[in-house]
């Protein structure tokens, strides 16, 4: 799921909603969105109350985070397909 966010982090009962899993977040610098998003995000939520927050600053690393999840999916589950 991705989404957009502010500054500020989303509400602690929404990650009591959803106990576990992950999400993608836009994220801008202003208490509204109201700029071009900066940073993206990955929220992963462990169980009720714990939770990882990944903040990609530039592009080099998101790519090789997406390079890395693709080649353990080739390696793991084959090529996707066409």
């Amino acid at each position: 799921m991705t989404k957009r966010t502010s500054g500020k982090l989303p509400p602690a009962d929404y990650y009591e909603a959803e106990p576990a899993g992950f999400d993608i977040f836009s994220w801008c610098p202003t208490p509204e969105p109201t700029v071009p998003p900066t940073q993206v995000h990955l929220h992963v939520r462990i169980g009720r109350t714990g939770r990882v927050i990944v903040r990609f600053k530039g592009p080099d690393t998101l790519d090789r985070l997406i390079a890395a999840l693709s080649d353990h999916r080739r390696e793991v589950f084959g090529e996707p397909p066409k």
